[in-house]
């Protein structure tokens, strides 16, 4: 990707986040003229941990979606995959050209047989479709790749459709040069070298109404007395992780955001929760475990980590 003009803010992630898509045999290379390396950390930044999908825009939701438009044959699989093995393939040809806009003429007939107002209906859906894949792969893997095929076609398509007037969409294939640029290289930026700065490593508990759960309570217990120095009583402080994995399993906010996110999503929101209400409002059940984790974080993110995974499936299976 070659940028030049300044990003910043949502217009970035938006802009770099096309990189994040599956190509045969290609490799990402960004060659930026405008922005520097600051810039783009600090857009990224409020987004890179944080971002928490909506209720309402699940992966499920999407597939939802595309089966809705799909079930009026604007195209098919074969269609998708064949536009995809021409359009990647080099060099590209004034006959796979044309064969990549045979595809999308006849996917723009089949639209155009559609009732007026089935037409609006379905072009709406589309534009909602590549919208709601924008939004959700930045917060998801998501490792379907006849899924980003298919949100590649309908883009595409979607320029090649006029409904209610207002064109019939372009094509930029062949109109576009970039000429008389001068190049001046301003920075070079590789990953800086990882120190290393070993954690305690829990136990985790993940799964649902174990067995084991008090030998693994224990294990933490122990793994935080000898890491951190501490001499906590082992029931004690195991009655301490059990208060707040119970809280947060009768938790209705976290409860809708486990239904709602992938596992590495929650924990986010489950350590927020955490530290602003759950060991607060337990904080008398064991004054020395609690103070351990408000005044040391590391030990804080340890002990959430090994009781994440079971809270997650546990508010998933409805718990």
């Amino acid at each position: 990707m070659y940028v030049l003009k300044k990003l910043s803010g949502v217009n970035a992630v938006q802009t770099l986040s096309r990189l994040n898509r599956f190509v045969p045999d290609k490799t990402t290379f960004v060659l930026d003229f405008v922005n520097t390396c600051k810039d783009m950390t600090k857009a990224f930044g409020k987004y890179y941990t944080t971002s928490i999908l909506s209720k309402d825009v699940t992966v499920a939701a999407l597939y939802d979606l595309l089966t809705e438009i799909e079930v009026w044959s604007l195209w098919t699989n074969g269609d998708v995959e064949q536009f995809w093995k021409l359009n990647c393939s080099r060099p590209m040809t004034d006959a796979k050209r044309a064969e990549i806009e045979s595809l999308f003429s006849a996917s723009k007939k089949a639209f155009e047989n559609l009732e007026e107002a089935t037409r609006k209906d379905v072009f709406v859906k589309m534009r909602r479709f590549v919208k709601w894949y924008d939004f959700m792969v930045q917060a998801a893997f998501l490792e379907d790749t006849l899924l980003y095929k298919k949100r590649v076609y309908v883009d595409i398509l979607l320029g090649h459709l006029n409904v209610g007037g207002g064109g019939s969409g372009f094509s930029l294939w062949n109109k576009v040069d970039a000429i008389d640029f001068r190049q001046e290289k301003t920075l070079e930026t590789h990953k800086p070298k990882i120190t290393s700065a070993p954690k305690a490593v829990m136990p985790e508990m993940d799964g649902v109404g174990d067995e084991d759960d008090e030998e693994r309570l224990s294990k933490i217990i122990e793994r935080l007395n000898s890491t951190y120095g501490k001499n906590l009583d082992p029931k004690v402080a195991a009655k301490g992780i059990s208060q707040i994995i119970t809280k947060a399993e009768s938790d209705e906010e976290l409860k809708g955001v486990a239904k709602s996110n992938d596992f590495s999503n929650f924990a986010i929101t489950f350590g927020e929760a955490a530290t602003k209400r759950l060991i607060v409002e337990s904080y008398e059940q064991s004054e020395e475990f609690y103070n351990l984790l408000l005044s040391n974080e590391e030990a804080k993110e340890t002990v959430l980590k090994a009781i994440a995974k079971r809270i997650y499936e546990t508010l998933r299976q409805g718990g």
